[in-house]
């Protein structure tokens, strides 16, 4: 490893980062706030496909984890050209859409709030999703200021993102026998 790239740049260690794009900006710019909180989700993701044992949701997570890479090389990038950076259609969108679909084909209709309790992987959906919802905020946030590129069908994404993560919870209880929990006010 004679000629290998180092890690570190030192950059950080003054507070700054480099964007995709090029620019120095502080380490809690909105910009970098928005797709560090989308990596944050994205590690838990990558946690849940490790210890998940179900072979269709393995791969669904899989696909979910390279999007998200995808769309945070867009919001890394803070110019509007989008020529370089890899392609992220409404495909995606579908793709999401498609799974919460057939999922919802199988369970009960909702009638009260479910509680994020009753078996681990159920729970740890909850965490995902709720990530994801603050990623979606940080996202939104920095759309107030700032042109996002694709930012409609990314917005679309993680709206349906953090919705397949709510109807996956009770796919999982439903494949494990078990039953949901409701909040009883």
């Amino acid at each position: 490893m004679k000629n290998a790239k180092k890690i570190y740049t030192k950059n950080g260690d003054k507070g700054y980062t480099h964007l995709l794009s090029g620019e120095n900006v502080p380490k809690y710019d909105p910009r970098v706030e928005a797709y560090g909180t989308l990596d944050e989700a994205c590690s838990f993701i990558g946690y849940f496909y490790e210890i998940i044992d179900l072979p269709d949701i393995r791969n669904d997570l899989f696909t979910i984890i390279n999007d998200i890479f995808i769309i945070e090389s867009h919001l890394a990038n803070k110019s509007m050209s989008s020529d370089t950076l890899p392609v992220f259609s409404y495909d995606r969108v579908v793709f999401l859409e498609n799974k919460i679909d057939q999922y919802s084909s199988e369970l009960s209709e909702l009638t009260n709030f479910i509680l994020p309790v009753g078996d681990p992987d159920m729970s740890f959906c909850h965490i995902i999703r709720t990530v994801v919802r603050r990623a979606e905020r940080k996202i939104c946030e920095l759309a107030e200021n700032e042109s996002i590129n694709n930012y409609d069908l990314i917005m679309a994404y993680i709206n349906r993102l953090s919705d397949y993560f709510f109807v996956l919870s009770r796919k999982i209880l439903l494949l494990k026998g078990k039953s949901e929990i409701f909040w009883k006010h």
